[in-house]
């Protein structure tokens, strides 16, 4: 899988997008295919190398995570394969193809957003009129 990581301590412009082995969940794990990835305050200081949390280089990025479920640990329940879920990324390698996670949450279903009428005296984007 496609990963972002770091080799050494520095700002944006030492992650590197690598290739590393896919990651198989352990008990109590679920593996997703990654669709969106955040960078939380917490990422630049890991790669900065002013917060540690004894993490050896190189060092992957991107805690919080979204994306389906594709393979399932032993021991997990309330969950399957296919469903959408979003939660912390266990080794911090959320910025990948593929992420582990524990805690995680269901993401619910879309719902369907209604499409509001303007109010009298105002343009489509909001501005009253002249």
């Amino acid at each position: 899988m496609k990963a972002a990581q770091f080799s050494q301590f520095g700002g944006p412009e030492v992650l590197e997008i690598v290739d590393l082995p896919d990651p198989h969940p352990g008990p109590g794990q679920v593996r997703i295919v990654v669709h969106a990835a955040g960078i939380s305050a917490t990422d630049p200081k890991l790669r900065a190398g002013t917060l540690r949390f004894g993490a050896q280089l190189p060092q992957t990025t991107g805690r919080d995570v979204a994306g389906v479920v594709d393979e399932i640990g032993e021991g997990v329940t309330g969950v399957a394969v296919g469903d959408r879920v979003f939660g912390v990324s266990d080794d911090g390698a959320g910025a990948a193809e593929l992420a582990l996670l524990t805690f995680r949450a269901i993401i619910p279903p879309l719902t369907r957003v209604r499409r509001c009428r303007r109010t009298p005296g105002r343009t489509r984007d909001g501005h009253a009129r002249d």
